[in-house]
């Protein structure tokens, strides 16, 4: 069987290698068929500026040019990300216009962390004006937990939360596809805007992935015709229809979604006595933790293991058996507490007579860090230490004292990754001292 690089723009069926950039382009030529195979006329609109962990995606992009000519899909490279948003935004008013040549404009921003925040006002005004019926805007944010290339280490869960864009979150290559898809759906149905949170470790892996399976089951819901952008909304008609008509259509939504969480160990009434959440790429790391920690290869009937890919708005509804059930929950996120919050949130409102953890444990003593990656023996010795308070058989191990603190992450040394622009773009003249800034030059 002859095996090509461009497999993974291709193929509908067998296997296919790819990466995390890819996926995202893969992810608007599916877009494209599908609205084709639908009876819709659309076209696809990409842009952004590029930074790492998506430093490669305008190559990836510029290099599948013919395949997304084919689609209609038009790329542009943006000045800056808020310019990328800009453009964007203004895609979806398409529909306002007399005889528009095409039904919708599907389009995509991508960027990193700090271009997240410089594009948070153009988002914002994208986000509280609504898209078009058949358009849909995904926002592709790559986030860098470490400051392997940034010069800080980044979170953009908090940023998607003040913007009001729900956001999926893929634990791998082969979720991105499925769950970029579920997002322009959910784009269209609510009238947001809907993000991916796409971290290091999964823009820069590669994958095999079933090319049969891109395409999840959506909820079948018929949309609000209130939801979708109009002409010339005042501020405060906008503001109120994002939360009180598009956000609640999301949660919605939510509700019947299969992409929103994964069960990995189900609850089980009257046994489950410690509830895990996973939130996004750390669940790949609990679930190898389980597999380690309890007998017979992570079965069990007194632990249940749920991963959340949809950080916010929390799908409460398919974790109310956790929250009702389990004598304790354990939420594992990595960086600052955002789904343990939401999760505090519920259960004082509804009056949940159980123990949660996360960040601290229920007597309030350090138990995750807020900062960094977290490690597999991070997350080994904390299931360890709750399971200890529940009586929970596990495999004996050497070593389960609590890591309260990880390792210094080593100081990297001032280079350029291969193939940077930088290498050639940024000079200093002898003696000059080059002070900080936003990029990777400074580091």
């Amino acid at each position: 069987m002859e095996v090509k690089l461009t497999d993974c723009y291709t193929l509908s069926e067998g296997k296919a290698l790819m990466s995390g950039t890819e996926a995202l382009v893969r992810l608007l030529l599916e877009q494209s068929r599908i609205d084709r195979m639908n009876g819709l006329r659309t076209k696809g609109l990409v842009s952004g500026y590029p930074g790492s962990p998506l430093g490669g995606l305008d190559i990836a992009l510029g290099k599948a040019k013919s395949f997304l000519d084919e689609e209609g899909i038009y790329f542009q490279p943006a000045v800056n990300e808020e310019l990328a948003a800009t453009a964007l935004w203004g895609s979806q008013h398409i529909n306002l216009y007399d005889n528009p040549s095409v039904q919708g404009v599907f389009s995509m921003w991508y960027g990193k962390g700090p271009g997240l925040d410089r594009a948070m006002d153009a988002l914002r005004h994208a986000n509280q004006g609504g898209v078009a019926p058949h358009g849909g805007m995904v926002i592709a944010v790559g986030d860098d937990p470490t400051g392997k290339s940034s010069t800080l280490a980044y979170q953009s869960d908090q940023n998607f939360h003040s913007l009001g864009i729900p956001y999926f979150f893929p634990k791998n290559v082969s979720e991105i596809i499925p769950m970029g898809l579920e997002a322009f759906a959910l784009s269209r149905y609510s009238g947001c805007c809907v993000g991916l949170k796409i971290v290091v470790d999964t823009a820069d892996s590669n994958a095999v992935v079933d090319m049969s399976r891109l395409r999840p089951n959506f909820p079948k819901m018929k949309p609000n015709k209130l939801v979708h952008v109009t002409k010339h909304d005042p501020a405060g008609a906008r503001e109120s229809k994002l939360h009180e008509i598009r956000l609640p259509e999301v949660q919605k939504w939510c509700a019947k979604s299969e992409n929103a969480v994964q069960i990995y160990l189900p609850v089980k009434k009257g046994k489950t006595r410690l509830g895990i959440i996973g939130v996004g790429k750390i669940a790949n790391e609990i679930n190898e933790a389980l597999i380690t920690l309890l007998p017979d290869g992570g079965k069990s009937n007194t632990v249940a293991f749920t991963a959340l890919n949809m950080p916010w708005p929390l799908p409460e509804q398919s974790l109310s058996d956790m929250l009702s059930i389990a004598e304790e929950v354990l939420v594992i996120e990595e960086k600052r507490s955002f789904v343990e919050d939401q999760i505090a949130k519920i259960c004082v409102k509804k009056d949940r007579n159980m123990l949660l953890s996360g960040k601290t444990n229920p007597d309030g003593e350090n138990l995750l860090p807020s900062y960094g990656e977290l490690s597999l023996e991070n997350i080994i010795n904390v299931i360890a230490e709750r399971a200890s308070h529940h009586s929970i058989e596990l495999n004996p191990l050497k070593e389960l004292s609590l890591v309260k603190k990880l390792d210094e992450i080593p100081v990297r040394q001032p280079y350029y990754c291969a193939g940077c622009p930088h290498n050639s773009s940024t000079k200093a003249s002898d003696g000059e001292i080059v002070g900080m800034g936003i990029g990777c030059h400074p580091i």
